[in-house]
C-alpha cells in the first residue's frame, strides 16, 4: 500500500463522517447544554486527579486487582500434576495446546529420569493450523451452493482459522502427526506472537474461499475444486513454514538425565517419538470443561 492509498482512505472516511454529522438534526446533536451536562460526570476532585495520574501511567489491569483477596485463596489441591518448569504461551491463543502437552510432559520426565523436558509447541501448532485451513476450505466446498447470507457460510468466512482449541483437537493432531522435543523445533517469534501471521492466513483463506465459490458458479466439479484446494493448502503450508519453520519428518535426539548420563543419539519420526518415548493412549483421557 502506498501513501496515496492511505490518504484517499482517510479523505473518504472523513467525508462519510461529515456526511453523517450533517444528517443529525438539532434534537439529536450534542448541544452546548448537553455537553455541559456530560462534563459533570468527570468531577475535578482530588480522588479523580489521583485516579487519573495512576491510570495514565500504569496498567489498568494491575490497578484493578482486588488486593484485599490476598491471602484468602486456598492454593492446596487434593490432586496435582507434578511438572518441572513452567511453559509460557506468550501472545497466543494456544492455552489448550500448552495444557495438553503439560499433561504428557511429566510422563517423559519420569520415564527418562530428566531434570526437565519441553515439547515443541510450534510443531503441533503448525499442523493444527494446516488442519484448520483444510477444514475451512472443505467447509466452503460443502456449502458452495448456499448464499453468502447463509448463517453457516457467514460463520465460516468470519472465522476461517484461529489459535484456539480443545482437548479433542490436541488428541487428534498428536495421534496423526506425533510430537517432538522443543530443542528439535524451538519456538519462533511468529509462534509466540501469532497475531500478524494469523491475520495474513485468514485473509488468504477468505480469498481462496471466494475463488472456490466462483469456480463452482462457473461449472467446476467437486473433484476440480478439491484439486485446487490442495494447491491452496500448499500456499498455506508455505506461509506456515516461513513463519514457524518446516516440521521435520525425522530427527536425531539424545539427552542428559538428571544423574548426568548422556544417552546415545537415536533417530525418530515424530510419531515414533510419541509412541516410544511418551507412549500414552490419549483415548484413555476425557475432557472436563466448565463453559457457562
Amino acid at each position: 500500500m502506498n501513501k496515496s492509498y492511505y490518504l484517499l482512505t482517510a479523505i473518504l472516511l472523513f467525508g462519510i463522517t461529515m456526511s453523517l454529522i450533517a444528517q443529525i438534526n438539532d434534537a439529536g446533536a450534542i448541544s452546548k447544554e448537553m455537553l455541559k451536562e456530560i462534563k459533570t460526570y468527570y468531577d475535578d476532585s482530588e480522588a479523580t486527579k489521583a485516579l487519573t495520574n495512576a491510570v495514565t501511567a500504569n496498567d489498568i489491569s494491575k490497578l484493578a486487582l482486588n488486593w484485599e483477596n490476598r491471602g484468602k485463596i486456598d492454593s492446596y489441591f487434593s490432586h496435582k500434576v507434578e511438572v518441572k518448569g513452567i511453559t509460557d504461551q506468550k501472545s497466543t491463543g494456544q492455552c489448550w495446546l500448552y495444557t495438553g502437552l503439560n499433561v504428557i510432559r511429566p510422563v517423559v520426565i519420569e520415564k527418562q529420569n530428566l531434570k526437565e523436558f519441553y515439547f515443541s509447541q510450534d510443531f503441533l501448532f503448525f499442523w493444527d493450523q494446516l488442519e484448520k485451513a483444510n477444514l475451512f476450505l472443505e467447509g466452503v466446498i460443502q456449502t458452495k451452493d448456499r448464499g453468502m447470507d447463509d448463517k453457516l457460510v457467514e460463520w465460516l468466512f468470519k472465522h476461517p482459522i484461529a489459535d484456539g482449541g480443545v482437548w479433542s483437537g490436541f488428541v487428534g493432531v498428536v495421534k496423526k502427526y506425533g510430537a517432538i522435543p522443543y530443542d528439535v523445533m524451538p519456538d519462533t517469534y511468529s509462534g509466540a506472537n501469532t497475531r500478524i501471521m494469523s491475520r495474513f492466513i485468514r485473509r488468504k483463506l477468505k480469498e481462496d474461499g471466494l475463488k472456490l465459490r466462483e469456480m463452482y458458479s462457473n461449472g467446476h466439479t467437486d473433484i476440480e475444486l478439491r484439486n485446487i484446494k490442495t494447491k491452496m493448502l500448499g500456499e498455506v503450508y508455505r506461509m506456515l513454514a516461513i513463519s514457524l519453520g518446516e516440521p521435520p519428518e525425522e530427527f536425531t535426539w539424545r539427552f542428559e538425565d538428571k544423574d548426568g548420563k548422556v544417552t546415545e543419539p537415536r533417530n525418530y519420526t515424530p510419531v515414533e517419538f510419541y509412541n516410544e518415548v511418551v507412549g500414552i493412549d490419549l483415548d484413555d483421557y476425557i475432557l472436563f470443561m466448565n463453559d457457562p
